[in-house]
């Protein structure tokens, strides 16, 4: 269904391979604690991507574990979640993406273990960042508690974490968000919502969007489930005329999957109305595990 939902399945290795990094670091980390930063270092990966996803794993972890659990390797992914309270994924239309997890990760343990991977090529500009000679992907621990990720070299980042250029966020605690499982937000005004839609051909714009996702303690069994909130703004309302049919349609095939009191909470509940160029979500039920799969079909 939305191709930048499913983005976060395709990204599942690649983020495990960042999370087999500080598993190995851990071995040599102490207690949890919260860390306390002046800034929201997140925020320098922000002109990585179009579509950001922020993950409150101190609020809920439950979406993440779902997409490690798919790893057949023998990493311990509770524990390193257990340490990680918030994790940022900026993606580009292409797939391409850049992460900040913000956590217990301990720097000189970090880097030590890297050292010892001949995979590993390391770089020394702005801070120290490790670049994989086989893939590509590169991973910095520039400080305490925080790490970046990539597809491609943190060079942009990591000048923009030693020049103290920090932005705003507009989306998940920075926005006031911190109730929220997790929440996805346009960055790039110019993205083109057809291309996330696997629409070849078809341009049309998003101008913003705001997507919070809440669990819903009705989950039970293969049943993750959360409710949507939010909104789409389209550049005309053609387009989101358009895309509204298309979302009816969606949704209404996930909700046959959950129950028939989903489909009937999605039509009855009027869970999503068009108002002009504008799509708004009001609480539309989501199994998230159905997503993912939709979104691979």
């Amino acid at each position: 269904m939305l191709k930048f939902i499913y983005m976060g399945r395709q990204m599942g290795t690649s983020v495990s391979l960042f999370f087999v990094i500080v598993a190995f670091s851990l071995f040599f980390a102490g207690c949890k604690t919260v860390p306390q930063f002046k800034q929201d270092l997140s925020s320098v990966i922000i002109d990585s991507g179009d579509i950001v996803f922020t993950f409150n794993l101190d609020k809920d972890r439950r979406v993440i574990e779902h997409v490690l659990s798919t790893r057949s390797d023998s990493v311990d992914y509770k524990r390193i979640l257990e340490r990680t309270d918030r994790i940022i994924l900026a993606v580009k239309a292409d797939g391409t993406f850049t992460a900040a997890a913000e956590g217990n990760y301990p720097y000189i343990a970090s880097n030590w273990m890297l050292c010892s991977e001949k995979e590993w090529v390391r770089h020394k500009d702005s801070y120290v960042w490790w670049e994989n000679r086989n893939t590509g992907e590169s991973v910095s621990v520039p400080v305490k508690n925080f790490a970046l990720y990539s597809d491609k070299n943190l060079d942009k980042e990591l000048k923009r974490l030693k020049n103290n250029d920090f932005a705003s966020l507009p989306y998940g605690p920075a926005g006031g968000k911190k109730e929220c499982s997790f929440s996805v937000n346009s960055i790039n005004p110019k993205v083109n919502a057809a291309s996330l839609l696997g629409l070849d051909g078809v341009e049309a714009r998003i101008e913003d969007m705001n997507l919070d996702l809440y669990y819903d303690e009705e989950s039970s069994g293969e049943l993750l489930l959360y409710r949507m909130g939010g909104y789409i703004t389209f550049a005309d309302e053609k387009n989101a005329a358009a895309f509204f049919s298309a979302f009816k349609i969606g949704f209404l095939r996930l909700a046959r999957k959950i129950s028939q009191e989903a489909v009937k909470d999605l039509i009855k509940g009027k869970r999503f109305s068009l108002e002009g160029r504008r799509i708004i979500f009001d609480g539309v039920l989501i199994n998230i595990p159905d997503l993912l799969k939709d979104g691979a079909e």
